[in-house]
This record gives C-alpha cells, sequence and structure tokens, in this order.
C-alpha cells in the first residue's frame, strides 16, 4: 500500500537533477552565500548591534555542547536506519557516516541523503532499499516539523496555521505507514520517538542561537523557525540551504512579532556553527595519516 514511490525513479531523478545543476554549482553556492554575508551585514545593521554585543556563553554552549549533541543524535539515527533494513554498523561508524553527510549537506545537491545512503550500501543493504529508508526518513522529519510549525502558528490565529498543520500530519501518517511497511512497528516506533526527540533538540539549539543574538524564545515559539531551517536544509538548490534557511525564517518572524533581522541572524549563528563543529569533529580523521606496525630500527 505504502510502496507509492518508485525509488529506481527516484534514483534516476536525482541523478538527473544533479547532472543538471553540476555547472551551476560554484556561481549558486558563491551567490548564496554573498546572500548570507549581506543579509548578516543587513541583520547587524537593523539590530544596530556590534559583533561583540553577541552573547558569547551562549554560542559555548551551542558549540561544546548542543552541535556535539546533535551529531551524536544523527549517527543514533544512522544505526536505526541500519537497524530498519535488517543490518547492523557501529556507534563509530554511525557518528562518521552522518559527519560526512553534515559536511556534504555543503554542495548544491541532496548530499547528506546521498552519503546515508551510501553508508547504508556499504553496510550491506541494497541501493533501493537504502534510499527508501534515507527517504522514508527524511519525509517524517520534514513532516513533523511542519506539524510543530503549523500547531504554533494556529494558536496564534495565523490563517495558515492550520493548513500546515493538516498538511504535516497527513504526511507524517504517510511516512510512518511507508516505514511501517519496510522497517515493521518496532522499528517505525523507534524512528518516530527518535525523531520526535531530534525535533525538540532542534527547538533547543535554536534557542541557544537566538539568545546568542540577545533574544528570549520560548521551546514553543521556536517549532515555526525549526519548520523554517529544516525545509531550507532540504531544499537541493543552495548548498545545505543556504540563505533559504534564514530568508524564510526571517518571513516566519513578523508572524511571532520578531524583527526578521533578529530571525536570520540567529539561524546564520547556528548552521554555521554546526557546519564549523562538525568539520572540527570530521577532518582531523579524514587527514589522519596511516599508522604502520613496527618499531623503528
Amino acid at each position: 500500500m505504502f510502496d507509492f514511490l518508485p525509488v529506481a525513479r527516484i534514483g534516476s531523478a536525482v541523478t538527473w537533477f544533479r547532472s543538471k545543476i553540476a555547472k551551476w554549482r560554484t556561481p549558486i553556492g558563491l551567490s548564496a552565500l554573498v546572500f548570507v554575508l549581506c543579509g548578516t551585514v543587513w541583520s547587524f545593521a537593523q539590530l544596530n548591534i556590534a559583533i561583540t554585543d553577541l552573547d558569547l556563553r551562549y554560542w559555548l554552549i551551542l558549540a561544546v555542547v548542543i552541535s556535539p549533541l546533535s551529531l551524536a543524535y544523527g549517527a543514533v539515527g544512522m544505526l536505526l536506519a541500519g537497524r530498519s533494513a535488517g543490518t547492523s554498523m557501529s556507534f563509530g561508524t554511525a557518528w562518521k557516516i552522518n559527519n560526512y553527510a553534515q559536511l556534504a549537506e555543503a554542495l548544491p545537491l541532496p548530499g547528506g541523503a546521498i552519503v546515508r545512503t551510501a553508508g547504508l550500501v556499504q553496510a550491506g543493504v541494497n541501493t533501493g532499499r537504502s534510499a527508501a529508508l534515507v527517504l522514508a526518513g527524511a519525509g517524517l522529519w520534514i513532516a513533523l516539523a511542519a506539524s510543530g510549525a503549523g500547531l504554533e502558528l494556529a494558536m496564534r490565529d495565523h490563517p495558515a496555521g492550520a493548513v500546515i498543520a493538516v498538511t504535516g500530519m497527513f504526511a507524517s501518517l504517510a511516512s510512518v505507514g511507508w516505514l511501517w511497511r519496510m522497517a515493521g512497528p518496532v522499528n517505525t516506533g523507534l524512528t518516530l520517538m527518535h525523531r520526535l526527540f531530534g525535533l525538540v533538540l532542534t527547538t533547543i539549539r535554536l534557542q541557544c542561537a537566538f539568545a546568542v543574538v540577545a533574544v528570549s524564545l520560548g521551546l514553543l515559539d521556536a517549532l515555526p523557525f525549526a519548520f523554517a531551517m529544516i525545509a531550507g536544509s532540504a531544499a537541493s538548490i543552495a548548498p545545505a540551504g543556504l540563505g533559504i534557511s534564514e530568508g524564510l525564517a526571517a518571513l516566519v518572524a513578523p508572524q511571532m512579532a520578531m524583527a526578521p533581522a533578529a530571525a536570520f541572524l540567529a539561524v546564520a549563528v547556528n548552521r554555521l556553527t554546526g557546519i564549523a563543529v562538525s568539520a572540527a569533529l570530521t577532518l582531523p580523521d579524514h587527514f589522519e595519516k596511516p599508522r604502520h606496525n613496527g618499531a623503528k630500527a
């Protein structure tokens, strides 16, 4: 019933899309970077603050505690995907795959999904099943974020809130059904709980990021911004949705009685911190020289 997405066609579509945008990769990436830099300068000017006014205490919490915890959360997600596919991997392997997937999001294509799929294939899962599991998990992630954002907006009497919430709930049910069909009820339940925990973790990340720019944000108030961030990152046009998440957050801000500049800057702080931490924890391992047994003569 839920095998309604032909994986072979999905793979072909991704390959076609990558080939079409390959020659535009550099200008797209540079344009997105320029947009974020200009938006950041505009945000500082609009908020009338300087870099020295940022609260580095919350930035340290974001960089030293929450970002590594988010990477561990992603590694657990890889373990669950492997379990759903009927295979297993060590936490260390899952950690590396997830970290490289985070860095691969810096490409203007679904790089993270490709790396995660390749990780499952390397663990012995066939390509079609790997791609389907990654896609279903990503769909559930976005759908849950939409449900939470829609409910929060609906409570604020926003006309689009109910529509977003209902759409997200139906999409969540479809994703859960698809996972159930592929992975069974136990693995589906574990994946659902994992994604819900991730949504809470994302809202806490955003609370810290907003605190860096001296803006107080409630846990539920962070849900629409979480959806903006997740939806933007899911976009394959700009690297990691660079500029898209920030722009969506700025559009959401007035609905939350907040300055768009504050939302743009907070989401940019969150994103850049996450990429920096992921790179710091991953690249040293990548460039590590192979060790040779034996002592020097």
